[in-house]
């Protein structure tokens, strides 16, 4: 994963879908996507100039539009909706070929 840019609240990745990422169909395993989006997210959390503490993802939803293939090139895009004392709300998507959600 590589990141591309951040500012405040926001982060930009990319990856390739390599076989190492894929479920025996070929396409990119569902926890794998999780992961992405909660790494991601965090990194956006992370760049807030008002956070001081360390924190824990409580819940993570996630709805599959559709399957990335292995050699699929993927934009992750996350952003900070809010910013609490204790507990921050991000959402993230992931598109791939051709802009679609994944």
């Amino acid at each position: 994963v590589l990141v591309k840019s951040h500012s405040e609240g926001n982060v930009v990745c990319e990856m390739i879908v390599q076989p190492h990422h894929a479920n025996r169909t070929g396409a990119l395993h569902g926890a794998m996507t999780a992961l992405l989006m909660d790494e991601v997210t965090t990194a956006a959390i992370q760049t807030s100039h008002s956070l001081e503490k360390r924190g824990v993802s409580t819940n993570l939803d996630i709805t599959f539009i559709r399957s990335a293939l292995v050699g699929e090139h993927l934009t992750i895009t996350a952003s900070v909706q809010k910013l609490g004392r204790t507990i921050a709300f991000s959402s993230c998507e992931v598109l791939g070929r051709d802009d679609r959600l994944v």
